[in-house]
């Protein structure tokens, strides 16, 4: 499962109307999109299952449809939730105005890990807890029995991305006003640089192998790079048309990789809308995913099913989600939609998990 990293701009956009001088003549912008999700309705296979953060986080077992609340997860009212599976259990990062923290949830219990930025699982099966001030940013271990490693620091704010076989990536902003981050590899345990992918970089999707990323200069058709960072290649895909990628995911081989695009206002008026696109990696061929539509500045969420076979999207309303499940194997075919819509809007994220 890659993890979708990265953040999106989230902006409201007032009708307004305009009144000609002199004339009777009244132009109304056209009205923005409605997010949507086409489909047939329908269920998916047995033991796939999507965990929703936000302000309600939840399990949804794609089979039968049962939406559960994270069991033994506390959470207060504001609190938002990022949930991502880790071995048996879920790593849960909840934020509030006042501060965030993560808990490691298992069987019903939760573990309070502390407050952090940011918590991501690492390649040995340690936790990093990422913390920020001062300028600078500190990464302190858990072991799975629970005991602390020591912790080590580096300049600037950085957002873990993933751990990766060429070290633990970070996302790190050294100057205010920066239009993206510094891609930096370090040695997980001590924190000891490797070397940089790049700078000025937007992640949008990771494992522990490739890395997809773009400037964040960019402001409509770019392209997207994909770094492997097991022999360090880059490779160059074709320009996305469109505002640029807002997240994305690969699939668990590592063969294709969904990007989100957000919707956008072409010329300032007219508005596009956002949509879902794959790209078969060994072919080089795109799939647009039928069916997807999402409004000005809001991006579909997307993830893998844990074995490679079905694309999950989740558009958002106000105050629900609609869920599908694409098969690249058909790519003309619109999505399978779950006929239960979580709680949830549009800064809502998803997951998937096997039960």
């Amino acid at each position: 499962m890659a993890m979708v990293v990265g953040v999106a701009l989230l902006f409201v956009y007032v009708f307004t109307h305009r009144v000609s001088t002199g004339t009777d003549t009244v132009t109304t912008r056209p009205p923005d999109i409605v997010a949507e999700l086409d489909g047939p309705s329908g269920n998916g296979p047995e033991g796939l299952l999507v965990l929703v953060g936000g302000g309600s986080p939840a399990v949804l077992d794609t089979h039968t449809g049962d939406l559960t609340p994270l069991p033994g997860l506390p959470t207060a009212p504001g609190d938002r939730a990022v949930l991502q599976p880790v071995g048996d259990g879920v790593l849960a990062t909840v934020s509030s105005d006042r501060a965030s923290r993560a808990l490691l949830v298992r069987r019903g219990t939760a573990v309070p890990l502390g407050d952090v930025v940011a918590a991501v699982p690492t390649r040995s099966g340690d936790i990093a807890l990422v913390t920020q001030g001062n300028g600078s940013t500190t990464v302190r271990l858990r072991a799975p029995d629970g005991a602390l490693r020591p912790p080590w620091s580096v300049r600037g704010l950085g957002v873990p991305v993933r751990d990766t076989v060429g070290g633990f990536l970070l996302s790190r902003v050294l100057t205010t006003g920066s239009s993206g981050g510094e891609l930096l590899l370090v040695d997980a345990r001590t924190g000891a640089a490797r070397r940089t992918l790049g700078t000025g970089r937007v992640v949008l999707a990771a494992t522990d192998r490739l890395v997809a990323h773009l400037p964040g200069s960019c402001r409509a058709d770019c392209r997207v790079t994909v770094s492997d960072l097991a022999t360090g290649k880059d490779r160059q895909l074709p320009a996305v048309s469109g505002a640029p990628a807002a997240g994305g995911a690969f699939s668990p081989d590592g063969e294709m990789l969904a990007l989100s695009v957000p919707g956008s206002f072409d010329g300032g008026e007219s508005p596009r809308g956002g949509f879902v696109t794959v790209l078969d990696l060994v072919d080089a061929q795109w799939s647009v995913v039928p069916g997807v539509l999402t409004p000005a500045a809001q991006q579909a969420g997307v993830d893998w099913s844990p074995d490679g076979r079905l694309l999950v999207v989740a558009v958002w309303r106000s105050d629900r989600g609609l869920i599908g499940l694409w098969s690249p194997d058909r790519p003309g075919d619109p999505p399978v939609v779950l006929r239960t819509q979580p709680p949830g809007d549009r800064t809502s994220r998803i997951a998937t998990a096997e039960a």
